[in-house]
């Protein structure tokens, strides 16, 4: 993707997790297909239980973009939450928003390591809110070792899909997803 959509995808990417803190939660797993350097949508997490549930749900977000043939695929997760519901090591030492910009050939890590400053409890939610300080933020990685689900969501984005007993698609993948509890949005209004 060229830079300017990069700086607006990681700028709308940052605002949002900015605003949930606000609410008292993070960004959930969060997967943006692009196709020539075109945003086809965005697939989060359903509801999971911890463990195995939630390493298979997070896996499973590259259906959107392997059902929309995405040539990249951008991932968006709070290390820490992550590492909660996998039940796996963190892959970050504190709270950190991290972004994986990838291609079938390759994979760029952004981190965005922040500290919470606690703001009072989020009328919406009733937890605890907070806003993020963010820190300096170490240059881009790439090649770095990814989590095991986010791996697993990259690998399976770039591979076919072809769900049996359903036509091949964007908005059958989408369709797929949001009947297993995804939310999903399209850049685009879907055909009616």
């Amino acid at each position: 993707m060229d830079a300017k959509t990069w700086e607006a995808l990681r700028g709308a990417i940052v605002e949002t997790h900015t605003e949930m803190l606000r609410e008292g939660i993070v960004t959930p797993p969060t997967l943006y297909a692009l196709r020539n350097w075109q945003l086809l949508g965005y697939v989060s997490l359903r509801q999971v239980r911890r463990g195995r549930d939630a390493i298979d749900a997070v896996a499973e977000l590259g259906q959107f973009a392997a059902g929309g043939e995405a040539d990249e695929v951008v991932l968006v997760w709070e290390s820490q939450d992550l590492a909660v519901a996998t039940e796996l090591p963190p892959d970050h030492p504190e709270p950190c928003l991290t972004i994986a910009h990838a291609r079938d050939d390759r994979c760029r890590l952004h981190r965005l390591p922040y500290r919470e400053r606690p703001i009072g409890t989020a009328a919406g939610t009733g937890l605890a809110a907070a806003a993020p300080q963010w820190l300096n933020a170490p240059a881009h990685e790439d090649g770095a070792l990814l989590p095991p689900p986010i791996q697993l969501a990259i690998d399976m984005s770039f591979a076919p899909w072809d769900p049996p007993g359903s036509n091949p698609g964007l908005e059958a993948a989408g369709l797929y997803l949001e009947q297993l509890g995804y939310r999903v949005r399209y850049a685009r209004p879907r055909d009616s």
